[in-house]
């Protein structure tokens, strides 16, 4: 396992957050995928009418899910990200580690913003391929892929 993953540093950081005790990555992702399946029917079309406690737990069950290679919750993640109070939003601030993000998008937090990230999510879903050893997605293209350039360097 390389010295530095991205996921593995999220998940310890919500396992931390949310339990007393250690917990395993099947129990982490095993609460994710209930609190998720269970909460994500609740949240409301407009976001800000929606239940703080729904929007919370979506927004964390959805960032323990990416860190296990699910990216069809990457929208779900973008989409509240606004939303949520500062503690819960610098939790996820490893995201566009893990995402590949655009540079240019990075650094963007409003809601005005956060629609380009979307609109990049959404155009680029099908081309993120997870690497679970290096913790992260790679945006692989037309038989090439990020990973592939840093292999050949």
């Amino acid at each position: 396992m390389p010295l530095y993953n991205p996921a593995k540093i999220l998940r310890d950081t919500i396992a931390d957050r949310k339990n007393n005790g250690p917990i395993s990555d099947e129990e982490l992702l095993a609460g994710a995928l209930s609190a998720y399946e269970s909460y994500r029917e609740k949240l409301l079309d407009d976001l800000l009418l929606s239940n703080s406690l729904v929007r919370s737990t979506v927004y964390m069950s959805a960032g323990v899910l990416i860190t296990f290679g699910y990216i069809d919750v990457a929208e779900d993640i973008f989409q509240i990200y606004p939303y949520m109070i500062h503690p819960l939003q610098a939790i996820m601030s490893r995201i566009p580690e893990i995402i590949p993000i655009p540079a240019e998008l990075k650094y963007m937090r409003n809601r005005s913003e956060i629609s380009e990230i979307l609109k990049w999510v959404k155009n680029n879903k099908a081309f993120l391929q997870w690497d679970e050893q290096n913790g992260r997605y790679f945006l692989k293209k037309d038989n090439f892929s990020e990973s592939d350039e840093k292999k050949s360097t």
